[in-house]
């Protein structure tokens, strides 16, 4: 795991690779072999942004995803599975990971089972956004600058319903503190 620490981005794949190679073969007990490496127990309370477990921890849940692993042939492979539930947890809540990653880690773990509450249930969590003023739609020079970047691409413009730019003020109001899902809603 030295190699994968030092570079986790160049190692992403090829850890994906392995999994779903191992996944497929005679020897599927290998793959959770390879997923106890890359996780090798609960995260630490409070794991630094920079733990290169957490990289691990994703490839790992990413890994179960691909190969679709998602139930375990023994006890001790449950574990595996509750570990890497559990760091991955730890990604999502605690912002770790840029958000295309974490983004990917909440998908996994939500597959997993996410037990905060408001995310799997209907005990939403609400947050107040404060009141407060904003910029709504564009200026005549990033309508124009966007029409032109869209003609050379090849799209048709469609910025002209974003004028003028004016300032709204919006009251308080809440709002989900995570998405809600289609069971919620």
């Amino acid at each position: 795991m030295t190699l994968c620490d030092a570079d986790p981005v160049r190692w992403r794949e090829v850890v994906l690779l392995m999994a779903g190679q191992l996944a497929n073969s005679k020897q599927k007990f290998m793959v959770w072999r390879l997923l106890e490496a890359l996780v090798y127990g609960p995260p630490d309370a409070g794991a630094a942004p920079d733990d290169p477990r957490l990289a691990r921890a994703l490839y790992a849940g990413l890994a179960v995803q691909e190969s679709a692993l998602w139930k375990p042939d023994t006890p001790q492979d449950k574990t595996k599975l509750e570990n890497i539930r559990l760091w991955l947890k730890e990604i999502v809540a605690h912002g770790h990971l840029d958000p295309v990653d974490r983004a990917a880690a909440g998908r996994v773990l939500g597959a997993l089972g996410d037990d905060r509450p408001g995310v799997c249930d209907l005990n939403i969590q609400w947050v107040t956004v404060p009141a407060g003023e904003f910029l709504m739609g564009s200026t005549e020079e990033q309508v124009a600058r966007a029409e032109r970047e869209a003609e050379e691409a090849g799209y048709s413009p469609l910025y002209k319903d974003e004028l003028p730019q004016h300032e709204v003020v919006l009251p308080a109001y809440k709002i989900s503190k995570y998405p809600v899902t289609n069971a919620q809603y």
